[in-house]
Order: structure tokens, then C-alpha cells, then sequence
């Protein structure tokens, strides 16, 4: 699967927060639209979605999934990310992480990239590995939905990512 890069629109951003994770992936879902405004989610305000989040879309234009990066300090990025449910555990995931760190190297290149994932994500944790993350520690901290552990992953140095994203 190849990949590109587009705004996440209101529309778009609407329809991941429709996207419905089964199982202990659940917590992944957002709440709805409304809802989300009146808490002030980043993804609802638009002038915050265009500056930090981008959609991400297959080879024939497919929304597959979305990303924010965020700058955490002064030469820190943060990524987070998301792939659309039906996508999931399918082998796409590896790819689809190295092409949005390489998004994020040719926009940030002397930033150290890093990411959070909830602990029990062993799928995602293993997807990061491979796409040249290494864990830096864990914690417990709230979150929507209740007090969870977290891990935070940073690019390693040595990673080798130097791809060339479609934008």
C-alpha cells in the first residue's frame, strides 16, 4: 500500500470519530462530535486541526488514517496517530508509521521524534519497534476514560528512516 498526505478537513475528522475499535481497542474510540467540542478536543478546532493533524489516504485516495504532530519542546516532536478499524492488523501498520515519521523528519529534521501508546497496545508496540522506536519508559497517568499506563517510544538515531513521502 502507498500513501499520501492530505488536510484533515472537518468532514474527515467527523468521520474518524465515527470509527469504532473492537474488543480492549475500544478505548480508542472518540466520543462524538458535540461532545468532543464541548470538552475542547484539539482535532474539533479548526485553526489547531490545520496547523497539527494531517489525513492519510492509500494509493487510490482512500481515508486510512489521520496523524497530529505536535512540538513538545524545543527540539522535541511528538506523533500520534490513528488507522481506520478495518485496516487494523492487516500488515499495514509498520508501513504506515515509517511513512508518517518520514513525514515528520522532512518537516522537523533536527527534531527528536517521539510517541505514547496505552501499555496493553502490544500490537502497536511491536509495530513501533519495527518501525525503529525503542521504549523509554513507562507510567501511569488519567486519561479520557480513567487512570491507565502509558509508554512513551522515541525514533532511534540509527533508524534508517529516510523515505521520501508522497504529500
Amino acid at each position: 500500500m502507498q500513501f499520501m498526505i492530505g488536510d484533515l478537513t472537518e468532514s474527515l475528522a467527523r468521520e474518524l470519530c465515527s470509527w469504532k475499535y473492537g474488543g480492549e481497542y475500544a478505548v480508542y474510540n472518540f466520543s462524538d462530535w458535540e461532545a468532543m467540542i464541548a470538552d475542547d478536543w484539539g482535532i474539533t478546532n479548526a485553526a489547531k486541526r490545520g496547523a497539527e493533524y494531517r489525513s492519510v489516504h492509500d494509493e487510490n485516495g482512500r481515508y486510512v488514517g489521520f496523524f497530529r504532530m505536535t512540538k513538545t519542546g524545543a527540539h522535541d516532536m511528538e506523533i500520534g496517530l490513528g488507522m481506520e478499524p478495518s485496516y487494523c492488523g492487516r500488515g499495514f501498520g509498520s508501513a504506515f508509521v515509517r511513512f508518517i515519521t518520514a513525514f515528520a523528519q522532512e518537516q522537523y529534521p533536527d527534531y527528536s521524534i517521539s510517541l505514547e501508546v496505552r501499555a496493553f497496545n502490544k500490537r502497536a508496540i511491536r509495530c513501533y519497534e519495527k518501525s525503529g522506536y525503542e521504549i523509554l519508559r513507562t507510567y501511569r497517568r488519567n486519561a479520557y476514560g480513567g487512570e491507565c499506563e502509558y509508554v512513551t517510544m522515541r525514533l532511534r538515531k540509527e533508524s534508517g528512516i529516510k523515505t521520501d513521502p508522497v504529500t
